[in-house]
């Protein structure tokens, strides 16, 4: 494995050290680990991080792999959530902190559950079965996580939906995470004026040399290469109300919030130094065989800013579209480029919409 080492003064992903380059080789303690996700890349979706890996499934982490540990967050085994604000993770973790004994008593348990099936795997050199066990056991448990976030009560004739305004806001936020990761897995080859999705979840780190102080921990959804090389730096909206356009379509707050975060941080005058960090975690993907990545190169042309816009239903994309043009674009190109998901179709393929 060739990824680079060298020492710089911000986290950057795709830089490995040393004891983690050596873990991730074949016959390494996490090399059975890779060696399972990169022959199952059509479900999981392995990203890489500043020094540690996060393998993703459903928008949620089931797995992140460290140099010498491995861990999962223990709240995907808490599927008691309903209506009631008191089953949030952050409300449980808050009482916890303050020594309320239910609060720590559900946390410890759900660290023994957590615990139990990272046994399997967490010794290191796991045997394929355990590798493929541990999958198994926390794909099915983040089904169970994913039907609880949705306010679900399950029984044996059908599920009823909570009318609460946290489930909705919960559901609304994991949807989102849930379609950013089946467009990473749908995007990797070019298909007439396609995108290869590289990375998701880009933070811009507070000693970035592209960091704005105009913005604070500034993260952008998607990061992806078109066929010239050209990186797009993607940003999902998903549904009419996360665009930022109110009911008379007059307000421009979120899209062009967003724009200008870009053009403050990644897409500003040192551009080029985030464009060699987008190289640094192409090369650390294709040192982990990541074969689809093989023929991607990253040019030095100017970034761009691009919507993704996943409609849950059908009619609101053509207001998207003039709303964009009418009143983000209009002093200025900011939005280069609109892109669109049917999410009724399970199509996560990126369609391009010229503007």
């Amino acid at each position: 494995m060739n990824a680079i080492t060298t020492e710089k003064t911000y986290p950057q992903r795709g830089i490995f050290g040393k004891e983690l380059q050596k873990a991730l080789q074949a016959d390494g303690k996490w090399g059975s680990i890779i060696e399972y996700v990169r022959k199952h890349s059509d479900i999981y979706d392995l990203q890489v991080r500043a020094n540690y890996l996060n393998v993703y499934y459903n928008g949620g982490n089931i797995l992140r792999i460290n140099p010498r540990s491995l861990d999962v967050d223990e709240f995907y085994f808490h599927t008691e959530i309903d209506a009631n604000r008191d089953t949030r993770k952050t409300v449980i973790q808050e009482k916890a902190k303050k020594g309320n004994e239910k609060a720590k008593d559900i946390i410890e348990k759900l660290s023994r559950e957590r615990d139990n099936i990272l046994d399997l795997i967490k010794s290191g050199n796991a045997s394929p079965k355990n590798v493929e066990d541990y999958f198994y056991k926390m794909k099915t448990q983040m089904d169970k996580w994913e039907d609880a976030l949705y306010c679900h009560r399950v029984d044996d004739s059908e599920k009823n939906k909570y009318k609460d305004k946290d489930c909705a806001e919960r559901e609304k936020y994991h949807k989102e995470k849930y379609i950013q990761q089946k467009i990473s897995l749908a995007n990797r080859n070019f298909d007439n004026f396609g995108l290869v999705v590289l990375d998701v979840e880009f933070a811009v780190s507070d000693n970035a040399p592209y960091r704005s102080e105009d913005c604070t921990h500034p993260r952008f959804d998607m990061i992806a290469v078109d066929k010239e090389g050209k990186i797009h730096v993607l940003e999902l909206k998903y549904g009419l109300g996360a665009t930022g356009i109110d009911n008379q379509g007059e307000s421009a707050s979120d899209i062009k919030g967003h724009t200008d975060k870009f053009l403050k941080t990644v897409g500003g005058d040192v551009y080029k130094k985030f464009l060699e960090d987008i190289e640094r975690i192409v090369s650390a993907k294709k040192s982990l065989g990541l074969s689809w990545l093989d023929k991607i190169k990253v040019s030095n042309k100017e970034p761009v800013f691009d919507i993704v816009y996943a409609e849950p239903g059908e009619g609101t994309l053509d207001k998207v579209v003039n709303f964009i043009k009418d009143k983000v674009n209009n002093d200025g190109k900011k939005v280069a480029n609109i892109w669109f998901i049917n999410t009724t179709t399970r199509n996560y393929k990126l369609n391009n919409i010229v503007l």
